[in-house]
């Protein structure tokens, strides 16, 4: 499908400074209030296929972000959350990425959807297009470290330019990758990935808003 955008304005240009913190999307880090704007924690979460094993273990998911690029709407605050001193726009707690931004709804900078076509990414509900406006873009790295609910090795799987966003309507939620492509155009496809290490998994979406993380066995 065509990514091209018909309104005459187009958004700025995603030119993020490493380690910056400030507005987006010249920064990535946080760190940006807006006077009479509360900045409202977004998540995304990840749970495995088979949470729990025959004998009572449970499987177990981490998740890791590292943002290149974002994209949230003019004189929205990102990062300006409830917790002290810790004003990053994202943060990685256990099985899911904390975003925290504010609730102005807009459209999402090219950059958000460099090297994609609508196949390319999974959202909550059912499209056959890319967003147009959304609470936040952001384009960086997932990181996910899975242990079976049986115990044994734990998996590591890196998927660099990946993308993840969250619009307005409840479980609008959308993860992606030039590495990733939908299994079909109905509801209840899945989306299969490739890690940068050459690994294959599969998301899928669950209840919730949660996306389901399967680690398919590797050919030996």
């Amino acid at each position: 499908p065509s990514l091209a955008r018909a309104e005459k304005t187009p958004p700025p240009p995603a030119t993020t400074k490493e380690g910056c913190s400030g507005p987006p999307p010249k920064c990535c880090e946080g760190g940006f209030p807006v006077a009479g704007a509360k900045a409202d924690v977004r998540v995304l979460e990840f749970q495995p296929l088979m949470p729990k094993s025959l004998s009572g273990g449970r499987a177990n998911i981490t998740a890791g972000w590292e943002t290149k690029t974002c994209s949230v709407p003019p004189d929205s605050p990102f990062g300006d959350g409830d917790d002290g001193d810790d004003t990053r726009g994202v943060k990685p707690e256990g099985n899911a990425l904390r975003v925290f931004v504010g609730h102005k709804f807009g459209r999402v900078a090219e950059d958000f959807f460099k090297g994609l076509n609508a196949r390319n990414m999974l959202r909550f509900g059912w499209s056959k297009s890319l967003p147009k406006n959304l609470y936040f873009g952001l384009r960086g790295t997932l990181a996910l470290k899975y242990t079976p609910a049986g115990g044994g090795e734990t998996f590591e799987a890196i998927f660099s330019d990946f993308r993840v966003g969250m619009g307005k309507w409840f479980g609008d939620r959308w993860i992606g990758s030039p590495k990733c492509e939908r299994s079909s155009d109905s509801s209840q496809a899945s989306l299969e990935c490739v890690s940068d290490e050459g690994s294959r998994w599969q998301f899928s979406k669950g209840k919730g808003g949660v996306f389901i993380v399967h680690r398919y066995a590797q050919a030996k």
